[in-house]
């Protein structure tokens, strides 16, 4: 089992966009460790449903999207 770190954890639910003006998703789960200190977690695409893998390292850039 993986020690997830709570700066990490703190992200799980929310809603972000890719980018300022990319679209909406959630995050949904840590999958597992990536390289240097990273994580690959699990979000899904709100406007189409599709879930895919996504590095915390990007995560953290993007905006808290607008409800």
């Amino acid at each position: 089992m993986y020690k997830v770190p709570k700066k990490v954890l703190a992200t799980l639910t929310q809603i972000k966009t890719f980018g300022t003006f990319g679209e909406r998703y959630q995050i949904m789960r840590v999958i597992k460790p990536a390289f240097c200190r990273d994580w690959w977690m699990k979000v899904k695409i709100l406007s189409t449903g599709e879930i895919i893998r996504y590095r915390y390292s990007q995560i953290v850039y993007d905006p808290i999207a607008d409800v």
